[in-house]
């Protein structure tokens, strides 16, 4: 179940994140666009299953071939992705017109694609990006090595 354009929509990256993680068809599920228009990356589905206040699951898709890449079994505490749209348009002081996107790149914000972050234009063309749990920051600092420990030079 492809797009037109080859890429595949939020059902099916929602069916196979499920198949991934083992979870029932019937839970709850929200799928989220994380767009590589800022980043230069493809774009994936976001699939976070489990009730609204309760995530038991999470999984990337890459929306164009499809594949699994990354999923993790969650303990039902909390919400997944506790900051929407709106509410990260608010925390990074946005009109309700300014765009505002999901997206990941590793970097201080984030290691994880399961962990993507948003980014809202404000105005005068500036960009604040706000992470999952709400914390705001006006600058995106990339790492493009793996790995957080030190290394020994000896």
């Amino acid at each position: 179940m492809t797009g037109g354009d080859g890429s595949f929509n939020r059902d099916e990256a929602e069916r196979l994140a499920r198949a991934a993680l083992g979870q029932d068809a019937d839970a709850d599920a929200d799928v989220w666009l994380v767009t590589g228009s800022v980043t230069g990356r493809r774009p994936y589905y976001l699939v976070v299953l489990g009730p609204p206040d309760a995530s038991t699951g999470v999984a990337t898709v890459d929306a164009v071939s499809g594949e699994v890449s990354h999923c993790a079994k969650l303990p039902g505490a909390q919400r997944h992705i506790q900051v929407d749209q709106d509410q990260a348009r608010s925390l990074a002081h946005a009109s309700g017109g300014d765009p505002a996107e999901l997206i990941w790149l590793p970097g201080d914000i984030s290691m994880s694609p399961l962990y993507p972050f948003w980014a809202v234009q404000v105005s005068g063309g500036r960009t604040v990006y706000v992470d999952l749990a709400g914390s705001v920051y006006t600058e995106l600092r990339k790492r493009d090595h793996k790995g957080g420990g030190r290394r020994s030079l000896d």
